[in-house]
């Protein structure tokens, strides 16, 4: 589709310098055809009416062509399949004398752009409109899809066009027509296409495309698209699906609610929903919420007692609307390009994953991205990485989830470190995996998240690593990627507790740690998959649980 609009100005470009129309401004045409329109005129062909059937036949073609008396036209009749038929340019004005030219240069000029419709490959255009109010434009190889909707005071609708990879397209204005049940006129504001080209020109060193940007910054009474005629009659209506749900839970969030949410309606991708679960907070989290709701319906607010990050996470996978989804912490922010990085690579693989980065405030230079690498891995590679931590991230955020593959895979309630454990359950079941070279996620460090304090939930992460470790028993990769994850937790802790248990409560946690450690170091030190930080802190461990304890405060 974007191939679509940059012919756009391409064709007017060729339109314009042409001889009969540059020689004089688009205003003084219309002015000479509309003194030319009555029956007694003679001179050229514009000027005569006798061969387009008299002034009233042009008034009331330019009526249908401006969509006159269509205002009442709703989603249900503009449903269906519908498939180019010829291109349509029309021109506004309040003077009808004025549109009666405007209806002789338009049908002039699109004879002139037929060739080049042909030669664009617009001619297999196919819109798809759904009576959820939901579309697809495909043209040749290219497909953009978004929302309609529908302004209720002049008749117009307005299109949400789906980003492109180099041009955020947005909105754009739509003046839709019908004759009938099966003949449909679709033509865009040529303000909002020269907003397009402004944007393509300043991509292109083409001079073509600056001097058409230019030319047409002075005849925004023009809206140019299609004829289209209906090819299906019945169309199945998506369910109310969008393309990504994202999920957020949020407690005592009142502080980064809003920035959070602000970062979700910031993406470049426009059909998301986001659905927010207030799990029984005591401040102002859900007035946020809902505030945020009233201002986007895409925001969907959820509110259910206190029972955790992971039971708040589970209510809102049970309702999601997505094809896909993700989860974002409510104190956490995704990038503005996030989604549609992600799903620029989404064909064919089960599971997307972006990268994570970490800090105090984001970076706000992080306004878009191009070229975006990826690479493919099968779901126990991508395991095997996330549980050496050496490439993904074994959390549950910055990555995107088939909804038909993981809609039924729940987080465990209860337990603390969910999110290892569901990356595992992930990726034991994901067929393809696609990791993209960007972040695409910023984890806000602030003394408050919970990796930054030491409590007794801390500890689940014992538990967690065994729960993994049983899971991958039945391969001897993953097997061995376990174990060093499990080795990795016990160091983890054991230091943890070496800091923080002065009073000795948890002396006997620690000493399991230990003899964990001792079981698991020597196959970690001599497997070449385990990373440099765990071997030097099995070399540490084998001087003795006193000296590695003093290592790792010192560290702390």
């Amino acid at each position: 589709m974007k191939r679509i609009f940059t012919i756009f100005t391409l064709l007017f470009a060729v339109l314009f310098s042409s001889n009969d129309v540059s020689a004089q401004s688009l205003s003084d045409l219309l002015r000479g055809l509309g003194q030319g329109q009555s029956e007694s005129t003679s001179g050229s062909a514009e000027g005569d009416s006798s061969k387009k059937g008299g002034l009233s036949d042009i008034l009331s073609g330019v009526a249908g062509a401006l969509g006159i008396g269509n205002s009442k036209a709703g989603i249900e009749q503009l449903a269906g399949t519908w498939s180019y038929s010829a291109p349509a340019v029309s021109f506004k004005s309040d003077n009808f004398l004025l549109k009666a030219g405007g209806a002789a240069a338009a049908a002039n000029i699109e004879k002139k752009l037929e060739p080049y419709y042909k030669t664009a490959g617009l001619t297999s255009l196919v819109v798809t409109i759904n009576t959820d109010s939901t579309f697809t434009f495909k043209g040749g190889r290219a497909s953009l899809s978004g929302r309609i909707e529908r302004n209720e005071q002049n008749g117009t609708y307005l299109f949400h066009f789906q980003a492109f990879k180099k041009v955020n397209i947005g909105s754009m204005e739509a003046f839709i027509s019908l004759n009938g049940k099966n003949d449909m006129t679709l033509t865009f504001d040529i303000s909002k296409l020269m907003t397009l080209m402004q944007r393509i020109s300043a991509l292109s060193s083409n001079t073509t495309l600056k001097g058409a940007s230019a030319l047409l910054n002075k005849y925004d009474g023009m809206t140019a698209g299609f004829d289209l005629k209906k090819t299906a009659e019945e169309v199945i209506p998506r369910k109310s699906l969008v393309m990504v749900s994202v999920i957020i839970p949020a407690y005592n969030a009142q502080a980064y609610l809003g920035e959070c949410l602000e970062s979700v309606l910031a993406q470049s991708f426009y059909d998301w929903e986001a659905i927010v679960v207030d799990d029984g907070s005591t401040d102002c989290t859900f007035e946020i919420a809902q505030k945020y709701s009233a201002l986007d319906r895409r925001i969907r607010v959820l509110s259910t007692d206190n029972k955790g990050v992971s039971s708040a996470r589970n209510s809102a996978i049970s309702c999601i609307k997505g094809e896909w989804f993700t989860f974002l912490d409510s104190d956490d922010m995704l990038y503005p390009y996030a989604l549609r990085a992600m799903l620029d690579v989404a064909e064919g693989a089960d599971v997307i994953c972006g990268g994570c980065e970490r800090g105090v405030t984001v970076d706000d230079t992080r306004r878009n991205v191009n070229n975006v690498r990826h690479r493919v891995v099968s779901g126990a590679e991508a395991l095997k990485e996330g549980l050496y931590q050496t490439g993904i991230q074994a959390s549950a955020c910055a990555k995107l989830y088939k909804t038909a593959v993981f809609r039924d895979v729940m987080f465990h309630a209860d337990i603390r470190y969910e999110d290892l454990l569901y990356y595992c359950d992930v990726m034991i079941r994901a067929s393809q995996v696609r990791v993209i070279d960007v972040p695409v996620y910023f984890y806000r460090d602030h003394s408050g998240s919970f990796v930054n304090t030491m409590s007794s939930d801390r500890l689940d992460v014992l538990h967690v690593v065994e729960m993994i470790e049983e899971r991958c028993r039945h391969d001897a990769g993953l097997s061995a990627a376990a174990h060093d994850r499990r080795l990795s937790a016990n160091f983890n802790m054991y230091g943890l507790l070496s800091v923080h248990d002065r009073d000795g409560r948890y002396s006997e946690v620690k000493e399991r740690c230990w003899e964990v450690i001792k079981r698991y170091r020597f196959a970690s030190l001599l497997n070449p998959e385990v990373r440099l930080k765990n071997k030097a802190g099995i070399l540490v461990s084998c001087l003795g649980g006193g000296n590695f304890s003093s290592g790792f405060e010192a560290c702390v």
